[in-house]
């Protein structure tokens, strides 16, 4: 008994001992501890492109001891992230991310949201990577804001943008400076795609909460053109200074995204490459663009029917990657302006003069392009400068309402207005799918009778690159004009050297065809341009409508409705009172029903409120 005794306690001394050199193994192997370089207190996030995942079914991993970290103080001890920056799970809101153990329950899941990955495992978080986004995007769209905060307006901007998901991403650039609390400074939003974006700039670089747009833009072009450090100061030093006449500082360095945004605009990432104006409402983005006459331009930009005037409008520029990259990337070193550090130094070191980058040198450079010559063309998509009642987008249709009395009555016809287009759009299905399967031709010839009566929307008008024989012809192109240049004295704003103008052609029937401006670069004095002339789509809009609904691919926001908060500004010497009166003034205030959802709900905004609902809720 006694030797079983012995040979008992000596087995389990060897079994305890195995299990000690196990744990002991295990925690050597796998550190319950951050890797070395990032720091446990205010962990950091890797900026490198992550490695190919070699399992389908999870996300790239990255733990590059060697790369240096610059998103940093991101994810702070018992803090939690209300900021759909990074939309990190409602999880992650509620209790932040610590204590570790209640996220343990989390383990072996991944969260991929925002691009931000975090890989959980039963000993705490492990590591932490920045990874790229999805493949191509047809559109990425690139855009920037920075105030005292971000108005309410902008929001309908990002969740435009969000329903076009399938066709375009958009990454939103913020830099706020008010001390207002976070909440008021994000989009108040759950359910955003994954390929709708925003970042605080301070999440690339702490130092830029102070240092803003100014300190991004410069530390960008300074590392591009291998800037002395002396240098770079001065150049900071003058967009900080800027005082953004004609413009603010990062809506003239629009040219220049590829360099200071050149992460998230490379054509291994996105098929085209567009800058937006925040200000800007989208509609069907696909249903406008993608046909192959519009797809294949080099450059496509948007105006209001103002066809007297050939330039790039500062609001939204498309950039075509597919076929010469490179050179698309690099038009901004066709700008005088732009093309070389000392160059920029100079435009911007009188911080008081007038400046039109956009519309005015980078227009110019992209127009004059010789070798290669490029495709520009300009369409009239563009909401006029009108005062409109309201704006409706549902099924990602673009409506507005012009000329209605009240807000009212206006919403009441857009509401008529959507249901008669969807009604059309079901009777043009049906009368489609009907041709298709008849054999009868009399029965053929008055199912196409009963079509043409109904329209064409835009996405099939302009995909028809041929003129058609007869001039009466109803499909595709109609009329191809040639335009003769005219003295450069269209654009009072821009240097005379800086401007293409064109014959206006007053006698054109906007109410009845649709006309494209289509420009192939040269020297400017020399540019031909000529004016397409197609059917007028049943989507269209009215450029002369006076009264009445219509729909457009984009608008942007009326001056008027934005107007206060500038008056207050320039009529109160009080800063502290200013950023008061501009936090409770400024554009349409927002309310959001809720059963509301990005995707699915319909928006309406009108001069004083922005309704976020459903159609079948508030409609």
């Amino acid at each position: 008994m006694a030797l079983l005794s012995a040979y008992s306690f000596s087995r389990l001394r060897s079994i305890l001992i195995a299990i000690v050199c196990v744990v002991f193994l295990y925690f050597y192997l796998f550190p319950a501890h951050p890797p070395n370089n990032i720091d446990k207190k205010n962990l950091e996030i890797e900026k490198d492109s992550p490695a190919k995942p070699q399992n389908k079914n999870l996300p790239p991993v990255v733990n590059n001891q060697n790369s240096k970290p610059v998103f940093q103080n991101i994810l702070k001890k018992a803090t939690p992230s209300p900021f759909p920056i990074l939309q990190l799970p409602k999880l992650a809101r509620k209790t932040g991310l610590e204590p570790l153990k209640e996220l343990a329950q989390l383990q072996k899941t991944f969260w991929k949201s925002g691009n931000l990955i975090v890989n959980l495992t039963n000993v705490g978080i492990n590591y932490l990577s920045w990874i790229d986004p999805p493949p191509k995007t047809e559109l990425c769209i690139v855009s920037a804001f920075e105030g005292e905060y971000i108005p309410d307006y902008v929001h309908v901007f990002i969740e435009s943008l969000a329903r076009n998901s399938e066709y375009a991403s958009l990454t939103l650039f913020t830099h706020t400076k008010t001390t207002a609390p976070e909440s008021a400074n994000f989009p108040k939003v759950d359910d955003l795609p994954s390929t709708t974006r925003v970042f605080d700039i301070a999440t690339i670089d702490p130092t830029y909460r102070y240092r803003g747009f100014a300190g991004l833009a410069a530390d960008n072009i300074c590392k591009h053109f291998n800037a002395t450090r002396q240098n770079c100061d001065k150049l900071e030093s003058a967009f900080s200074k800027f005082q953004g006449q004609g413009g603010p500082l990062i809506v003239q360095l629009r040219g220049l995204f590829p360099i200071i945004f050149s992460r998230w605009i490379n054509s291994d990432r996105c098929n085209s490459w567009a800058f937006a104006a925040p200000e800007l409402i989208f509609g069907d983005l696909k249903r406008w663009l993608d046909s192959p006459k519009i797809s294949s331009a080099d450059i496509v930009t948007i105006n209001a029917g103002d066809l007297g005037r050939v330039y790039l409008r500062k609001e939204f520029v498309v950039h075509n990657l597919r076929t010469r990259p490179e050179y698309i990337l690099n038009l901004w070193k066709r700008c005088s302006s732009y093309s070389t550090f000392e160059s920029l130094l100079k435009t911007f070191e009188k911080s008081s003069d007038w400046q039109s980058m956009v519309e005015g040198c980078y227009s110019a450079g992209v127009l004059s392009s010789e070798s290669p010559k490029l495709s520009v063309m300009l369409l009239p998509w563009r909401l006029g400068d009108v005062s409109p009642n309201a704006f409706q987008i549902s099924n990602k249709h673009l409506t507005y309402c012009v000329g209605q009395g009240t807000a009212e009555v206006c919403r009441g016809q857009l509401k008529l207005d959507v249901k008669k287009r969807e009604t059309a759009e079901k009777q043009r299905n049906l009368l489609i799918s009907q041709i298709a399967d008849s054999d009868d031709e009399h029965t053929v010839k008055t199912l196409t009778t009963k079509l043409s009566k109904l329209g064409r929307p835009a996405s099939l008008v302009f995909t028809n690159d041929t003129t058609p024989k007869s001039s009466t012809a109803t499909t595709g192109l109609l009329q191809s004009i040639e335009l003769n240049l005219l003295q450069p004295n269209c654009s009072h704003w821009l240097p005379k050297e800086e401007q293409v103008c064109v014959d206006q052609l007053h006698k054109l029937e906007a109410h009845k065809f649709a006309y494209i401006q289509v420009v192939t670069t040269g020297p400017l004095d020399s540019v031909t341009a000529k004016l397409l002339k197609y059917e007028r789509p049943a989507d269209w809009v009215d450029p002369a409508m006076v009264k009445g609904v219509a729909e457009t691919m984009v608008a942007l926001f009326p001056e008027t409705w934005l107007r206060e908060g500038k008056e207050m500004l320039l009529s109160d010497a009080n800063v502290l009172e200013i950023t008061k009166k501009l936090v409770k003034s400024i554009g349409p205030s927002l309310e959001r029903t809720w059963w509301y959802t990005t995707m699915n709900g319909s928006i309406l905004v009108t001069e004083k409120k922005i309704m976020f609902h459903t159609l079948q809720g508030l409609w």
